[in-house]
């Protein structure tokens, strides 16, 4: 007799164990997110729908990387990296995320072609591919903007020995005639 209600109440276990499986799997499938197919696996790790949540959550994961790629942009890829966190893809979409914001900063620079958008890119940026251009505008512009100033002090002070020490300091200038 004991062992027959253990055996029922073994039975009765198993069958709630069984739908609380289902209703996890039936929410996860309602959700039908990366995070919702996880949670499932991390629960019912041998679950009757393991196998099923491991596809799903891979479709998902794919879906979601695919959608990053085709609007290649920061918001995409923060997005998926918000909706899969725990995808080996996350690197990638750091990686991305990296690179794009390092191109819109140099055409940031580029644009706006002043000493102060440079030296902020190379800020940002000391090892990047644009860094050496970046470094050679800096410097260049700096340049401009000093002989531009040294000859404005010239102009003001006018006299022999400002525009002497302007033209020692910058014999190719094109005020030196």
């Amino acid at each position: 007799l004991l062992s027959n209600l253990e055996d029922e109440l073994n039975n009765k276990e198993k069958k709630i164990e069984a739908e609380k499986d289902d209703e996890l799997w039936k929410t996860a499938c309602l959700q039908n997110t990366y995070e919702s197919y996880l949670n499932y696996i991390s629960l019912y790790a041998n679950g009757r729908h393991t196998a099923d949540a491991k596809e799903k959550a891979r479709e998902v994961e794919l879906f979601e990387w695919n959608k990053a790629q085709e609007s290649n942009s920061v918001a995409s890829y923060t997005l998926f990296r918000n909706n899969c966190p725990k995808s080996e893809l996350v690197r990638e979409a750091n990686n991305r995320i990296e690179i794009i914001v390092e191109e819109d900063d140099w055409k940031i620079a580029r644009l706006s072609n002043t000493y102060a958008s440079y030296k902020d890119y190379l800020r940002k940026h000391p090892y990047s591919k644009y860094s050496r251009d970046a470094a050679e505008k800096r410097d260049y512009l700096l340049r401009i903007e000093t002989e531009s100033k040294e000859w404005n002090n010239a102009l003001t002070f006018n006299t022999i020995i400002a525009f002497k020490n302007f033209i020692s300091s910058f014999p190719n200038s094109v005020h030196v005639r």
